[in-house]
């Protein structure tokens, strides 16, 4: 894997994992959805700042007028992740330990795997299927209590 796919990954994993301890510390005083409407009003204001600083407005409006299937799969995919998995995210982050929500939240690999098998047509070999159940089977033994 090229070294600048592993410093983008690195920089995901690092921001998601340091987000939750954020969001947890958040939601002890603030409600669900108040704070995903806070966090999406910031991400906001970044897009367009984004935008707006690396000359791509042109651009933005064209894919608008021009890539209607697309304009609609992305809005798909913001409402399903970005506001109703998110929802429901912070609400269970509110509930239970961050220690215990994220790691099971983050079994969505694993129906991202399924459905690009059966709906995508994609392959995926035997080792692969198997990291993916490890995964898995590793987020199930972290619900186990140790004494």
């Amino acid at each position: 894997m090229p070294v600048k796919v592993i410093v983008f990954l690195g920089i995901a994993i690092l921001g998601w994992g340091i987000a939750a301890v954020i969001d947890k510390l958040a939601l002890k005083q603030g409600e669900p959805l108040i704070g995903l409407t806070v966090r999406a009003a910031a991400i906001l204001f970044m897009l367009i700042t984004a935008i707006i600083i690396n000359g791509k407005t042109k651009e933005l409006v064209s894919f608008v007028q021009n890539d209607m299937r697309s304009v609609v799969l992305f809005s798909l995919s913001g409402l399903l992740s970005g506001f109703i998995a998110m929802l429901a995210y912070y609400a269970a982050l509110q509930l239970a330990p961050a220690s215990k929500v994220v790691p099971i939240s983050s079994i969505y690999p694993l129906v991202t795997a399924l459905l690009g098998i059966f709906l995508l047509k994609e392959y995926m070999s035997i080792i692969q299927m198997a990291g993916v159940l490890l995964v898995v089977a590793g987020v199930y033994l972290i619900q186990f209590k140790i004494n």
